[in-house]
């Protein structure tokens, strides 16, 4: 909420504002918690989902770690104290979020793309020649079929299996010393040259910018997690120019000033 009333999103009484017409809203994940989720937050969110539709707007919700392991826990037979309806409510809401989003030249995610990962996007644009939405709904959402089928995609901190297309890369500065020049020459065959993701938490509540660039060449990554649940705001505002270009703004604690608050609501009008 604090970050949605300062880019002018949400006004004074917490509503949207009337015209939402060219803006959406990506949120990359774990926005529910996996040892106590609230259906107060599942709920805000679907709503707020409705109402930016009724106003010309889109909020894509992704899934991270914790709506996976959600997931996997209620297909294990836990009910987090829910009742028998609430508890199937909350898992076709997980059900229904997306993996990743690609965006013109921005693939917005929950956490590092692994070298696996983005190979097989680009083996599913270029075998069938559609959208890499796509594999969301033809791929991704199919693995709901069982934890097992799931599991490649559920960045598991286990040991990784074969078969895992995402999982959680423990060291990412060695992961990308390793094979950040290959991930770079796939994403760009991808046409992506922006990847945003959450994931792991900056400690300093500022995002990274450019993140292992010496081993990613030209592809900017920015860590946009910024303990906004501690901290209070964070965002990545991104917007085309008249020109085409794409102007990057952070939000969080230490830019968080009025001068940039006008700028943003400015914008966004616009």
């Amino acid at each position: 909420r604090n970050t949605l009333r300062f880019t002018g999103i949400l006004n004074g009484k917490d509503k949207l504002r009337n015209d939402l017409t060219g803006i959406s809203i990506f949120h990359t994940g774990d926005l529910i918690d996996k040892k106590s989720p609230d259906p107060a937050v599942v709920e805000y969110w679907q709503l707020l989902q409705r109402d930016a539709l009724d106003r010309g707007g889109r909020i894509k919700l992704m899934a991270g770690n914790h709506e996976q392991e959600i997931w996997q826990k209620i297909r294990a037979g836990e009910t987090f104290g829910m009742g028998a309806k609430r508890v199937r409510w909350l898992n076709e809401f997980i059900e229904g979020m997306d993996l990743f989003h690609v965006a013109g030249p921005v693939l917005f995610i929950h956490g590092y793309q692994t070298l696996e990962f983005l190979r097989t996007l680009l083996n599913f644009r270029e075998t069938t020649g559609k959208d890499l939405n796509c594999f969301n709904a033809d791929h991704y959402k199919k693995a709901f079929r069982s934890i097992k089928a799931m599991k490649q995609y559920a960045y598991a901190r286990e040991s990784r299996r074969a078969n895992y297309l995402l999982y959680d890369v423990a060291d990412a500065s060695r992961y990308y010393k390793k094979h950040g020049r290959l991930a770079g020459v796939v994403l760009a065959k991808l046409q992506i040259g922006i990847v945003i993701h959450g994931h792991r938490p900056q400690h300093s509540g500022v995002q990274v910018d450019y993140e292992f660039s010496k081993w990613i060449p030209n592809i900017r990554m920015i860590g946009n997690d910024t303990m906004v649940r501690r901290r209070g705001i964070g965002a990545t505002v991104i917007r085309t120019t008249p020109g085409g270009v794409l102007d990057m703004v952070f939000i969080n604690t230490k830019t968080g000033t009025k001068k940039l608050r006008k700028r943003i609501q400015k914008d966004l009008r616009e």
